[in-house]
């Protein structure tokens, strides 16, 4: 009899065990190794709230960085993003995430974040977020693979670089060099990640 109280109370703690290691399974061990939104860097979004990739998890993803006072690639690439969305029909615009992290955390804040989504007409699907300082973002940069410097003048100069993730978030496609034209490759590659 003791044996058997023994195993039921060993596997009740094993079930028990299993469930209280469920969540740690729903944070992310499930995503591929590859994945980016497993990438452990703190963001803030436009709400003020913390934000990293693992929120986009089961969506497809655009991703890509600016700063605020850009005024030459940033307003372009977004530009390219707006209209490269535009491709897709009203229903699946909505199934795709699009990330934008700023290069310059001294400056950008949630309040300056929150005017460039209205100024935009940026939808709910729209994440524009800061990272806690100029180490975390450049880990993210590092990630996407996108490189910058900052100018004597406060400037930052960078390359543009978008990336495409599918719902787990691999990277499916890259584009370099984003203007406000749609490149028919990752039009093509934003189609299909969107359909599925």
């Amino acid at each position: 009899m003791k044996t058997f109280l023994f195993l039921r109370l060993t596997a009740a703690l094993a079930l028990a065990a299993a469930l209280v290691g469920a969540p740690a399974r729903a944070a992310g061990t499930d995503l591929p190794g590859d994945s980016l939104y497993r990438l452990p860097v703190p963001l803030t979004d436009l709400r003020g709230d913390a934000f990293t990739l693992m929120r986009l998890r089961g969506a497809p993803a655009l991703i890509s960085m600016f700063y605020g006072d850009c005024k030459l690639a940033c307003p372009v690439a977004m530009h390219g993003i707006e209209n490269l969305v535009s491709t897709l029909p009203p229903a699946r615009r909505e199934r795709l995430a699009i990330v934008l992290v700023s290069l310059d955390p001294a400056r950008d804040t949630p309040t300056s974040l929150r005017e460039l989504a209205r100024e935009h007409g940026m939808t709910a699907n729209w994440h524009l977020a800061v990272g806690k300082n100029d180490s975390d973002t450049r880990a993210f940069a590092a990630a996407i693979g996108l490189r910058y410097r900052t100018l004597p003048d406060g400037g930052i100069n960078h390359t543009t670089r978008l990336v495409l993730t599918d719902s787990a978030g691999r990277v499916i496609a890259t584009q370099e060099n984003m203007d406000t034209g749609v490149d028919p490759a990752m039009a093509r590659a934003v189609d299909s990640a969107t359909r599925h």
